[in-house]
């Protein structure tokens, strides 16, 4: 318990990966930051300054099972329509505790960009600040994103089996109790 809030103190192990609502403020125009909206609704009535809305069900192919990922083709297209290129960095928040933003920060990793962050807290945070709210749209020039899947972000089920052999643990529904 002590470790954990020693560590909570000293702060996260990657900070980068998580930016607070005062960093969105003070970044959200700046030309190398793109910030997403991922609410699945909602855009239309107020949202960060200069964000920009992605519809959480377009970056999820249903004919892709088990990660549902866009090929990597489709996920160049849509990241560049949003003008999102490697080198700029891409802030994601929502309205669902970081679930619809986290899977974009995972499918954003896995194709090779890691310069990307979840605003901590999301919409919520934002809104119980009463930080500032616009309904103004940008213009976006598009961008050029290349996607070159990681394969360490992706886990087969021949991963986990081989995870469990490691452990040891021959309940691969349950974890070691160890």
């Amino acid at each position: 318990m002590l470790a954990a809030l020693l560590l909570a103190a000293v702060g996260y192990t990657h900070p980068e990966q998580l930016v607070s609502t005062a960093w969105v403020a003070g970044h959200s125009r700046d030309a190398n930051v793109r910030v997403l909206d991922l609410r699945r609704s909602g855009f239309e009535a107020g949202h960060v300054p200069d964000a920009v809305w992605l519809d959480p069900e377009s970056i999820r192919d249903p004919q892709n099972a088990p990660t549902y990922m866009l090929s990597p083709v489709a996920f160049e297209q849509a990241m560049s329509r949003l003008g999102i290129s490697n080198q700029m960095r891409t802030v994601v928040y929502d309205d669902r505790g970081g679930l619809l933003g986290a899977r974009l920060w995972w499918m954003l990793n896995a194709y090779g960009d890691p310069n990307v962050s979840l605003m901590d807290g999301g919409w919520v945070q934002w809104t119980a600040e009463k930080r500032p709210v616009t309904t103004a749209t940008r213009t976006i020039q598009p961008g050029v994103f290349k996607a070159r899947l990681q394969r360490q972000w992706l886990a087969t089920a021949d991963d986990l089996r081989g995870s469990d052999r490691k452990t040891g643990n021959t309940n691969p529904g349950r974890p070691d109790d160890r």
